[in-house]
């Protein structure tokens, strides 16, 4: 098995998908970090999409990035996922159904969370941080939020945790 990864490891073209699942990971990763962070609600507002003067053009790209971003890593994933089953490769396949199924969780949870009530939280009661990880005591997020704790902690350290098992594995072998 192990002369097999160092044949394919041989075909430059052969990480290619693991590269773009790096920077397209890196990439929502950074612009949902900044859209937490300094984002805004957009909605309703007139949006000069090619003009860099307009300032919420900014925040409509990188919402933009963002979920391109998303839904890039899906299709590259899926793709892996595809290949590593035509190559029975066992345990790569478990390991990226469960990160492909944390990603579309995340994917969910994004698309169906209440961010304006969040942020609206955020900025009055709690903190930006307090919004994901609540460590001591204070104000909470509502339950009725939960969808954002799932989408900006949970699902993050759920993918993290089965990136670092995949790579402690592959190194091991």
């Amino acid at each position: 098995m192990g002369q097999s990864y160092r044949r394919r490891g041989a075909n430059p073209a052969a990480r290619i998908p693991d590269l773009l699942v790096s920077i397209g990971g890196s990439l929502v990763a950074f612009t949902g970090v900044w859209l937490w962070w300094f984002g805004e609600d957009i909605a309703g507002r007139v949006i000069h999409r090619g003009d860099w003067t307009d300032p919420f053009a900014v925040q409509f790209w990188m919402r933009r990035l963002h979920s391109f971003g998303s839904y890039g890593l899906v299709a590259v994933l899926v793709f892996m996922v595809m290949r590593a089953a035509t190559r029975r490769q066992g345990l790569r396949i478990v390991f990226l159904v469960t990160f492909l199924g944390f990603l579309a969780i995340g994917v969910w949870a994004g698309i169906t969370a209440d961010w304006e009530p969040a942020r609206l939280w955020s900025e009055t009661i709690g903190t930006k941080l307090r919004t994901g990880f609540a460590f001591d005591e204070g104000p909470r997020l509502p339950d009725e939020l939960g969808r954002v704790r799932l989408h900006l902690s949970v699902v993050p350290v759920a993918l993290a945790i089965v990136a670092l098992a995949s790579l402690l594995h592959y190194r091991r072998r």
